[in-house]
């Protein structure tokens, strides 16, 4: 079923548009989409530095075993 539908969406990148989402995600160009994308990045680099402590705790942990 699953091929099935993405069979539907073939001709996305023949015309380019397979990208179009995620060039709207990160646009910064845009302006009703600048506030929006800086505090997503934001948000993404606090989650990205908060997940390296957590592994950094837990090697520590590990390593003190």
């Amino acid at each position: 079923m699953l091929c099935i539908l993405a069979s539907f969406f073939w001709f996305l990148p023949v015309i380019g548009v397979e990208f179009f989402p995620i060039g709207l995600l990160i646009a910064q160009d845009v302006p009703f989409l600048k506030k929006p994308v800086a505090r997503g990045m934001l948000w993404f680099e606090d989650r990205w530095i908060a997940l390296r402590r957590k592994w950094r705790a837990a090697r520590r942990e590990r390593r003190q075993r």
